[in-house]
């Protein structure tokens, strides 16, 4: 009797024992999984860049610029406040001269950052600075100097129509996509551009939108669909009404550079079944800076779903 109580007292200490390495373990993996996924991950930061409550940014020490971002849900929502019909309504594209110009960064001041602060949810970014900004203003370019001397055979490639998918956009950021792709590509490459309207609900994107769009020296068309269907449903139908030989999708609020499709195009002349991704530069959602990306890299998803770029 002795014996057994002995040994279940033994394997009643063991069990224990495992029991609060295991737990031990499995808090220690939680609490870093929670501290790389919210700040920077130390033990493989090569160079701080910043960090917030929303994201972090470092260079690592392999060379990779890691940005981590924090899921925030609808949490979000709780601090949206009310705005009105004619808030949401108002197209506020004022452009100011040399604001934005080259890419620099727009600051705001007093009144002008208080109603930046208040309508930033319409858009999620800084409205104000965007509609100050033109639609065509001017970006660097930033490619390396094998880059800008590669010449290409335009006649030897594809005609192409762009597909920009869009809801309740702004007008600025908008257009400013359309018109930076008229200017900075060929006219010959260039066939068509096509907006499709997910659905959209503000005023300014309807009629006027329209007699906009029809003054431009590229045909670009508007389908707008009755009820929202999503971006790659939206995506699809415009694809279905293309008539280029190749399809180029951008989203409603960027801007491209000087030389960016005949790469593209030429790639796709080597390869027919080829899909290609440009270089992605990052425009600052509050003050709408250009900044350069990587000229070569990839990007990934590791298994926490954290998107990265590598070199």
């Amino acid at each position: 009797m002795k014996r057994r109580r002995r040994l279940f007292l033994v394997v009643l200490a063991v069990t224990f024992t495992l029991w609060a390495i295991f737990t031990w373990y499995g808090h220690r993996k939680n609490h870093t999984s929670k501290r790389n996924y919210f700040s920077l991950d130390e033990s493989d930061v090569a160079v701080k860049l910043r960090s917030n409550s929303d994201q972090s940014e470092y260079i690592d020490k392999r060379g990779m610029h890691v940005v981590v971002g924090k899921y925030v849900g609808d949490a979000l929502q709780k601090e949206v406040p009310t705005l009105t019909a004619e808030e949401l309504n108002k197209n506020g594209y004022h452009p100011e001269d040399d604001a934005g110009e080259n890419g620099q960064p727009v600051f705001l001041s007093g009144n002008n950052k208080r109603i930046a602060k208040r309508l930033w949810h319409i858009n999620k970014f800084n409205l104000v600075a965007s509609d100050m900004i033109s639609i065509n203003r001017t970006v660097p370019d930033v490619r390396k100097t094998a880059c800008k001397e590669r010449s290409y055979d335009t006649a030897s490639l594809a005609n192409t129509s762009v597909i920009i998918v869009f809801h309740n956009e702004a007008w600025s950021t908008l257009l400013r996509t359309v018109v930076s792709v008229i200017s900075r590509s060929p006219a010959s490459l260039l066939e068509e551009i096509i907006l499709v309207d997910d659905a959209s609900n503000r005023t300014y994107l309807g009629s006027s939108l329209d007699a906009y769009v029809a003054s431009l020296p590229v045909s670009v068309r508007v389908v707008r669909t009755p009820v929202r269907i999503g971006l790659i449903k939206a995506r699809l139908r415009g694809a279905e009404k293309a008539t280029g030989s190749v399809l180029v999708f951008l989203d409603a609020h960027c801007e491209v550079t000087a030389g960016w499709l005949e790469p593209l195009l030429a790639r796709i002349a080597e390869k027919s079944t080829a899909v290609v991704c440009p270089v992605i530069d990052i425009i600052n959602d509050d003050n709408f800076s250009y900044v350069k990306s990587f000229s070569l890299h990839w990007g990934a998803f590791n298994w926490e779903l954290h998107f990265r770029y590598e070199l």
